[in-house]
């Protein structure tokens, strides 16, 4: 029975949703929030594989809004580390759960009510 189910992936619920990823102007604290939880991590803290996945992910959504002096304050690391975070490979869908969980985040932060269907 299961294998007749339709299979939906992001591109059929997303856009459900219109909830942009990472919309303009995003606040830099949504996407540290939503690093961590995109992969299930209570923070950015350590340096586990996929700590360090979310913290370049941070890293490289972050880097056309915030100066790297500023992403290492708010990652608690040096220049140096941010610089090489920004380098690191990201998988793909990491990146876009980590700017969908912004956006979402950034939409609940502005108290904007959304129909789910439109």
């Amino acid at each position: 029975m299961v294998e007749h189910l339709p299979r939906l992936g992001d591109e059929h619920s997303v856009p459900c949703l219109d909830i942009p990823a990472l919309p303009p102007g995003c606040e830099p604290r949504h996407l540290l929030e939503a690093a961590p939880a995109a992969l299930a991590l209570p923070d950015l803290c350590g340096r586990s594989e996929p700590g360090v996945a979310a913290k370049a992910a941070f890293v490289q959504l972050a880097c056309a809004s915030a100066e790297t002096s500023e992403l290492a304050g708010s990652l608690g690391c040096t220049p140096r580390a941010v610089q090489l975070l920004r380098h690191r490979p990201v998988p793909a869908p990491l990146l876009r759960a980590v700017a969908l969980g912004a956006g979402l985040r950034e939409v609940h932060a502005q108290g904007v009510p959304r129909p789910l269907l439109p």
